[in-house]
């Protein structure tokens, strides 16, 4: 818990001028008083104290994915359709060695990964993050080719889409771009993070996913 003061020195009987710029400053204290000193003239200086704020609490996240960044490569943490959906090839990663590869051959018109999580039920927020790279034979500016970020129940009935991208946003994801999705709604369930990918007969599209 912190108490946050703005603080300011005024002579004797003078007002604080909260328009100019002051220090802040946290403190563990639970109270903070004004404070009294003599100035180099003998005159009384006053601190004067503005309560900017109270008790913020701090936390550290807890990670509910297992093998959320692939670097155990293929070890069933995830269920795959293709052993090839998660691949530890070295290339087309934002950090490590694997990453996640849905699409990316008209073999494979539908490409899936998931993972099954409970998020705690005395949990006070929940997102899921994560970092996605598109490369295209496709068109860049219509879309054939799909990759759908979704929560689902345990019994794969959809629950919530949460993004849709295609070969046309490949130029916005050239490079790693985080998303990041707020999941309060799921505190206290079990839900299924899944993630799926489509691809046309022509124009193949790879949708790369890391940490």
């Amino acid at each position: 818990d912190y108490d946050i003061w703005a603080a300011q020195s005024t002579g004797a009987g003078a007002p604080a001028d909260w328009a100019a710029g002051v220090e802040i400053t946290a403190t563990g204290a639970y109270e903070g008083y004004p404070a009294l000193s003599a100035g180099a003239s003998g005159a009384a200086l006053f601190t004067q104290y503005m309560h900017l704020a109270y008790n913020y609490d701090t936390f550290t996240p807890t990670q509910l994915l297992l093998n959320p960044g692939f670097e155990l490569g293929n070890n069933a943490d995830w269920t795959v359709r293709v052993a090839g959906d998660i691949s530890c090839s070295g290339t087309n990663v934002r950090t490590g060695t694997c990453k996640a590869l849905l699409g990316g051959a008209t073999s494979q018109p539908n490409d899936w990964i998931y993972q099954t999580v409970t998020i705690p039920a005395n949990a006070t927020s929940a997102q899921l993050s994560l970092w996605l790279k598109i490369a295209t034979a496709d068109s860049l500016t219509i879309a054939y080719d799909y990759l759908y970020l979704e929560i689902r129940d345990t019994s794969g009935v959809l629950l919530r889409s949460l993004g849709q991208y295609s070969n046309a946003n490949a130029s916005a994801f050239g490079t790693y771009a985080q998303l990041a999705y707020g999941l309060n709604e799921f505190i206290g369930q079990t839900i299924r993070v899944h993630l799926w990918a489509s691809n046309d007969g022509s124009g193949i599209t790879s949708f790369y996913i890391d940490d």
